[in-house]
């Protein structure tokens, strides 16, 4: 059985300021949680049905791999009317599972427990009380295209009561749906990410062929603190060789020496950096430090719910 997912994300929020979909739940947006959810279920295509923030929706999903669909009349219209939208360009499929975008934790076990059941109309039971997604199928969609009763997706469910089976399913997660502030804050409490303790960029800056990376970096500073490049090498765990590969790499992609051998006297000789080397060191660890600290800031973002 071919089946297809549509989600309603169209409406102005009744009970909040915030954009429902873009709000992060356990580290991701909500619309993408349900997007992953249908995917890993086997729905297909899976349509989402956009209207206010539309273009920020679509910016948000274009590489989700979804269908998108505009509700120009958003503002005017109800979540049914969405639903038809979507429904209408959906294809040729055999049922369609169909929920608002207030709707985040849609288990895949649930997902597949309603695809199983071959009556008309199928719901989500938990407890006492349904939730979302509705499965409609193929002998339904032209009677819920036509459908214009007051409540919407669950009139038309009410409706049609002898053709729904309610399916029980031991997942709260049907009836959860994110449409105020309270509930957003109290889901947010109870599935907050696991946020990394921190965050090291790995950087690379070319130069022509070469990449000029921390591992040399490493190696310039410990020649100025050692005064060798071979008691460098010996404290960097690096050949002496590979060291003087690697310098000779650096020194013909940026054009300028970065050591001076010092031979013989009472020191017994050694390396020091060039003027150019010291500048290297520093422009890379000014360029690491912003780029650590953005980092830094979109962490936070990440993982700030």
């Amino acid at each position: 059985m071919r089946c297809a997912a549509l989600i309603s994300a169209a409406g102005v929020p009744a009970q909040t300021e915030r954009f429902l979909p873009m709000l992060k739940v356990g580290g991701t947006t909500m619309i993408k949680r349900q997007v992953q959810s249908f995917l890993h279920a086997g729905a297909s295509p899976i349509v989402v049905v956009t209207g206010y923030h539309a273009a920020m929706l679509e910016r948000h999903l274009a590489h989700s791999g979804v269908r998108l669909v505009r509700n120009g009349d958003y503002e005017h219209t109800q979540m049914i009317d969405s639903v038809k939208l979507g429904l209408a360009a959906i294809g040729e499929v055999d049922a369609v599972l169909i929920t608002p975008a207030a709707v985040p934790y849609l288990s895949e076990e649930t997902l597949r427990a309603l695809l199983a059941c071959d009556t008309p109309i199928a719901v989500p039971q938990h407890g006492r009380r349904i939730g979302h997604p509705v499965l409609v199928r193929r002998t339904c969609f032209e009677s819920l295209l036509r459908y214009h009763g007051r409540r919407g997706l669950r009139g038309f469910v009410e409706e049609n009561a002898a053709l729904v089976t309610r399916v029980a399913v031991d997942d709260e997660g049907v009836l959860i749906a994110v449409n105020t502030e309270e509930r957003l804050q109290a889901v947010q409490a109870q599935h907050r990410a696991v946020r990394p303790e921190g965050i090291l960029l790995g950087i690379s800056l070319q130069y022509g062929g070469f990449s000029l990376d921390e591992r040399l970096i490493r190696l310039l500073c410990a020649v100025s603190e050692s005064g060798s490049l071979r008691s460098a090498c010996a404290a960097g765990g690096i050949s002496y060789s590979r060291a003087w590969l690697l310098l000779g790499e650096a020194e013909r992609a940026i054009g300028a020496p970065l050591l001076v051998r010092k031979l013989g006297g009472a020191s017994g000789g050694g390396s020091e950096l060039t003027e150019e080397a010291r500048t290297l060191i520093a422009t890379y660890q000014r360029i690491a430090a912003s780029l650590n600290k953005e980092a830094a800031h979109i962490l936070e973002k990440e993982f700030t719910t």
